[in-house]
C-alpha cells in the first residue's frame, strides 16, 4: 500500500523504525504489523536500489525471509559493522552464511566500518579505538575468508573501510552556516567519499547488471505500451493520404 509522497520524518519513522510513534501513521494502519517498506528518493549521489536488512541480532522468521528473498534478488553486498566493538558471534556467523552464497554466485562484498565518530578516543596504542576494531575485524576476514596467496579475493576485497555518517551530515550543517573550513575537515574526516568511490567501482565492474536488466525490461515495456496508438495513428494518417 501506498501512504504518500513527500512524508516527515516521523511519519516513516511511524512505519519502518522499532521507537517509531504509530499514532503518526494513518488511522487505519495504525494496528498494522509492518514487515517491510520501500522508499522512493527523488535525489541520490548513486542509481542503486538499496535493501537495508534486518541485522544479524534481530532472529524473527519474517526478517529471515525477506533477508533470503533480497538476498536473490541483489548485485552485490554491502556488509556493514559498528566501530564501537568488534564483530559479535551472530555476526560471525551471518558472514559465514555470506560467504556460502558467495561461493555460489560470485557476488561481491564491500565492508563497511560505520559510526567512527563514536569510537574516537584514543586507546592505549595512541590511536582512535575504531582503528583497533578495524584491524581486528579485517584480520579475522582474511584468516577465515581471505584467498590463497597470488588469487584474487573476490570475497574480503579491501576489508572495510571505515566511515562516519555522522560527521558527513556534521559538515552539511557547517557549510549551511558558511564554515567552509570546518565542512571541508568534517566530511574528510567522514571518509564517505571513499565509501561511495568503492561503490561505484563495484557497480562500473559490473556488479550493477541486474538492477540494469530490470531497468532495460520495465523501459522496454513502457515504450511498448506508448509506441502501439503511435503507430495505430501514423498507419491510419498513411492510409487515409
Amino acid at each position: 500500500m501506498e501512504i504518500g509522497t513527500d512524508l516527515p520524518p516521523g511519519v516513516i519513522a511511524a512505519y519502518g523504525a522499532s521507537d517509531g510513534d504509530v499514532t503518526n501513521r494513518k488511522r487505519e494502519h495504525i494496528n498494522l504489523r509492518v514487515a517491510e517498506i520501500e522508499l522512493v528518493v527523488s535525489q541520490t549521489l548513486l542509481p542503486v536500489k538499496f535493501f537495508d536488512l534486518p541485522g544479524a541480532e534481530a532472529p524473527d522468521a519474517t526478517h529471515e525471509e525477506i533477508m533470503r528473498k533480497a538476498w536473490a534478488q541483489a548485485d552485490c553486498f554491502v556488509y556493514v559493522s559498528q566501530g564501537t566493538a568488534t564483530l559479535t558471534s551472530n555476526e560471525l556467523a551471518l558472514i559465514k552464511d555470506l560467504y556460502n552464497h558467495h561461493l555460489q554466485t560470485r557476488k561481491r562484498v564491500l565492508w563497511v566500518l560505520t559510526g567512527i565518530d563514536r569510537a574516537h578516543q584514543l586507546g592505549n596504542d595512541n590511536r582512535p579505538a575504531w582503528r583497533a576494531t578495524l584491524a581486528s575485524n579485517n584480520a579475522y576476514l582474511r584468516e577465515r575468508f581471505g584467498s590463497a596467496p597470488g588469487t584474487p579475493d573476490t570475497f574480503v576485497g579491501q576489508g572495510f573501510v571505515a566511515v562516519s555518517p555522522a560527521w558527513e551530515a556534521q559538515a552539511a550543517f557547517a557549510e549551511n552556516e558558511g564554515n567552509i573550513t570546518a565542512a571541508a575537515r568534517s566530511r574528510d574526516a567522514s571518509r564517505m567519499n571513499v565509501l561511495r568511490d568503492q561503490l561505484t567501482d563495484l557497480i562500473d565492474s559490473g556488479a550493477g547488471q541486474r538492477h540494469l536488466a530490470k531497468i532495460a525490461e520495465e523501459t522496454r515495456y513502457l515504450l511498448r505500451r506508448r509506441h502501439r496508438p503511435i503507430a495505430d495513428m501514423v498507419a491510419t494518417h498513411q492510409f487515409g493520404c
